[in-house]
């Protein structure tokens, strides 16, 4: 027969080392040492002892302060005031040095041990000073990474689950066709939010948290969020789901509108740069997504109205010309070389002048003409 021992709490690494821990509890605390006990006389003596000394109790490693021979073992895990509460004898406003702080934060030491003073009653007049350990004199010892109310937690956590696992046959029954099924469904749903809700709150209230608590936990935050974006936070399930199918509707419009609006500003742009386009390629064009279109024409060369596309005009070499026409270059070029020739004098050496030009010119006509025939 396998026996699970649940009620047996473990350390919760990762959370926060605690400011507070509680040494003792009312009545007998059963140790290895035999059973001692805190009456309300005995408490109030070991707060008398602790104000007569005047000075913070320090916290050690497995009492070293009392049986380390080397005086380097014998370090301080941090301080504390005494203090009595409601449920017992407390080590309040505990300051951990950082080495601590962090092998508890860790796992690494997982409980704490007190070193008490006694009367012959064994009942407990004084705390000496309380130190870190692995194996505790205490039956039943708390980790210190759990609280006080690590038990309450458990059984607000259980009721939780036990809720949850309702609600889950409840909106298993909702869904189906029984009318009196889905009734019953509605019901119960209605009922068990409320209460999963003050669970939450509850167990949130005592330091826990809500990770890893099930499926519909993680429901209940997003109907909160879905409330919270539909402007109807206290909306039911029924009135939840319908603005969701609304919203839904609203979208898949808005999607089909959006893609309407790109076809047809494709279909636009193709029509408007068909001198960029093949005409036998047009479909393909008409068919490409808006962004890919654009990207395309943003490079695409003009093309002429056969397809081809334009290129700069190609000049061809001028022809060789004939001895004629180079003789009839040569002449012209003489005949401008006497006209622009030096500076024209004026009046009857003008004339002379100009003469001389036109026998020059005549000349030279006439040493072409032979040439020609």
């Amino acid at each position: 027969m396998l026996a699970l021992l649940n009620n047996i709490p473990l350390p919760r690494k990762g959370k926060t080392a605690p400011r507070e821990v509680r040494l003792f509890k009312w009545g007998p605390n059963a140790t290895t040492k035999g059973v001692f006990i805190l009456t309300k006389e005995s408490a109030h003596a070991a707060l008398a002892d602790y104000t007569a000394q005047g000075h913070a109790l320090c916290w050690d490693y497995d009492h070293a302060m009392f049986t380390a021979a080397d005086p380097q073992h014998r370090i301080a895990a941090g301080s504390c005031r005494l203090a009595v509460k409601a449920d017992g004898l407390y080590a309040v406003d505990i300051d951990w040095t950082a080495d601590a702080k962090r092998d508890i934060e860790a796992g690494k030491w997982v409980f704490c041990s007190p070193a008490l003073k006694f009367n012959q009653r064994r009942e407990i007049t004084g705390i000496r000073n309380v130190a870190l350990t692995n194996i505790p004199a205490t039956h039943d010892a708390p980790p210190l990474l759990l609280n006080a109310r690590t038990q309450m937690d458990q059984y607000l956590r259980d009721m939780r689950a036990g809720y949850e696992a309702a609600m889950s046959a409840a909106q298993a029954m909702q869904a189906g066709s029984d009318e009196g099924q889905k009734a019953l469904g509605a019901k119960a749903i209605e009922g068990l939010a409320p209460l999963i809700g003050m669970l939450e709150e509850m167990i949130e209230a005592a330091g826990g948290a809500g990770e890893g608590e099930g499926e519909l936990s993680a429901l209940r935050g997003l109907k909160t969020l879905a409330g919270e974006l539909l402007s109807a936070k206290d909306a039911d399930m029924p009135t939840l789901r319908g603005k969701l199918r609304a919203l839904a509707g609203k979208a898949k419009t808005a999607a089909t509108s959006a893609q309407s609006a790109e076809r047809t500003a494709v279909l636009s742009m193709v029509a408007a740069n068909l001198a960029k386009i093949p005409a036998a390629d047009r479909a393909t064009y008409e068919a490409m997504p808006l962004g890919e279109l654009q990207g395309f024409l943003s490079d695409a060369p003009v093309l002429a109205r056969d397809g081809a596309t334009v290129r700069p005009p190609v000049i061809q070499p001028a022809a060789a010309k004939s001895k004629d026409e180079q003789d009839a270059d040569a002449g012209l070029q003489e005949i401008l070389s006497v006209t622009n020739r030096g500076k024209r004098p004026t009046g009857a050496a003008a004339a002379s002048s100009e003469e001389r030009d036109a026998d020059a010119i005549l000349q030279a006509v006439n040493r072409r003409a032979p040439a020609q025939a």
